[in-house]
């Protein structure tokens, strides 16, 4: 665990692999492959540079067929790499699923990149992004000023005013929400993809919506970070359970799946970040687990 930190603390990007089955050098899969995308936290990008970047490796283009027809069918397996199917994880209640959707689908068109875009909302109100992503960042980047104690919910929806000023009332697909926030200095390496898309992909938070959010969520999903940034010792592990659930259910068929690497709180003991880890790849046969540095830079085309 300290080694993984100190590679962060140097501001490099840190990739983890777990898993038995990944094709070695060489091999070829027999069929087209599959690389799922399970995007948690924005990250900066790399999230979805290096499943686009592996999909159009050779290993995904199927096995060595005999025949012209069996051949010609391999070149457009090949060309086409991979198939990438991206299921973007809903954390907060108020996020609309179909406009997180259309807004997701926008900026993979805008990063030319293909793949088939999945909402997955039943993680919507648990701690999942406070185990992914380092709060204090966002807080701070963000220049609010808000109570470390919030809740997810209050915390969206500060942020997401924040955003709605900056970005004014825009419509699906009319402005570049990435591209928006880096030119005002808002940094979306630690926002979640509802923040992120914030003016595509929110509705107006209710009052209904806020006191069910208060009055619904169970207390292991409130998150229970304190002054110092620290995390207690059993936090978010019945996210990371709903999570692995969700991956064994929607991605069995996939050979091999990317997700955020979860960030190392202060004070986290190496025991119970790795339990965390295990928990979101229980019974998934390959995972690569991903965190950027924060300065990678993907370009996106209006």
């Amino acid at each position: 665990l300290r080694t993984i930190n100190g590679i962060l603390n140097l501001g490099k990007a840190v990739i983890l692999f777990k898993g038995k089955n990944y094709p070695k050098n060489g091999a070829v899969i027999p069929e087209r492959g599959i690389i799922d995308i399970w995007w948690i936290v924005h990250d900066g990008g790399l999230l979805l540079l290096l499943p686009f970047l592996l999909s159009k490796h050779s290993v995904w283009a199927g096995s060595n067929q005999d025949n012209d027809k069996k051949k010609t069918k391999r070149r457009r397996r090949q060309m086409l790499g991979a198939k990438l199917r991206l299921f973007a994880v809903t954390t907060a209640r108020n996020e609309n699923t179909d406009k997180l959707h259309d807004a997701v689908v926008d900026h993979l068109e805008r990063l030319r990149i293909q793949a088939e875009v999945v909402v997955v909302d039943c993680l919507a109100g648990t701690n999942i992004a406070d185990c992914m992503r380092d709060r204090q960042s966002v807080h701070r980047g963000s220049s609010l000023d808000m109570s470390i104690n919030s809740s997810v919910d209050d915390a969206a929806g500060i942020l997401n005013s924040k955003i709605r000023q900056k970005m004014g009332m825009s419509t699906p697909g009319s402005s570049n929400p990435v591209a928006s926030l880096q030119k005002d200095g808002i940094s979306t390496h630690d926002m979640t993809l509802g923040e992120v898309f914030a003016s595509e992909a929110r509705g107006e938070p209710t009052i209904q919506m806020v006191e069910q959010s208060k009055s619904s969520a169970p207390n292991s999903y409130i998150p229970s970070q304190i002054e110092d940034g620290s995390f207690s010792a059993d936090q978010g592990f019945e996210a990371a359970s709903l999570l692995n659930e969700a991956m064994q259910r929607f991605s069995s068929d996939a050979n091999l799946v990317v997700t955020n690497l979860p960030f190392i709180h202060k004070n986290q003991c190496a025991q119970d970040y790795f339990r965390f880890v295990d928990t979101v790849c229980e019974g998934v046969d390959n995972v690569m687990l991903v965190r950027g540095s924060g300065a990678e830079v993907i370009t996106t085309y209006a």
